[in-house]
């Protein structure tokens, strides 16, 4: 009889402890195959983006930021009435020297604004996807948390990438800048 009632326990148990388990077996198998998407998403936006190109596109930024400041600082001070390098005429439909100023200043300042933000546009909108080889075989599931994280890490590589890019090109400009001041004294 003590037998029985062991063996009716143990049974009992047994059954309830499958039962209830069963679920966080089948949560504990999402959950990795979910952290493998992450994983293999995060590896593959590694070895896709093209650092050096990304990095390149940055530099152009304070380049082009430059080149944009000339042309809106030519095109502010025409539309002002100066005439740029002549030196003869400084005050133009303004009422004088600083207001003058003050219109170029204000024209190659957008002019910067606007050629800086030309170069880092593709860094942002430029499309990426993952290779739809990769995902050939998988879940549904796997699709989506590989496509999502695949963007994501990708858009952050660039993103990086130009700007380190940027700061290079910043810094040599800088350099170039200031070589172009002492080389005139």
């Amino acid at each position: 009889m003590v037998n029985q009632m062991f063996r009716l326990q143990f049974v009992t148990l047994l059954i309830l402890t499958l039962i209830f388990s069963h679920p966080f077996v089948i949560l504990a198998q999402q959950n990795s195959a979910e952290i493998q998407a992450k994983r293999d998403a995060e590896t593959d936006a590694n070895t896709d983006v093209n650092s050096l190109i990304w990095a390149g596109v940055g530099f152009t930024a304070p380049f082009l930021g430059c080149l944009g400041c000339i042309v809106g600082a030519q095109l502010a001070a025409d539309a002002n009435g100066t005439i740029s390098g002549s030196g003869d005429r400084l005050t133009g439909l303004g009422t004088g020297i600083s207001n003058a100023c003050g219109v170029v200043f204000l024209g190659g300042s957008i002019g910067f604004m606007f050629g800086s933000s030309m170069s880092m546009i593709p860094v942002y909108y430029y499309p990426i996807s993952p290779p739809a080889v990769r995902l050939l075989g998988k879940t549904p599931e796997y699709v989506q948390i590989y496509t999502s994280n695949y963007t994501t890490n990708a858009k952050k590589n660039r993103v990086e990438a130009a700007s380190v890019g940027a700061c290079i090109g910043t810094g040599s400009l800088l350099l170039l800048m200031l070589y172009s001041l002492v080389a005139e004294n």
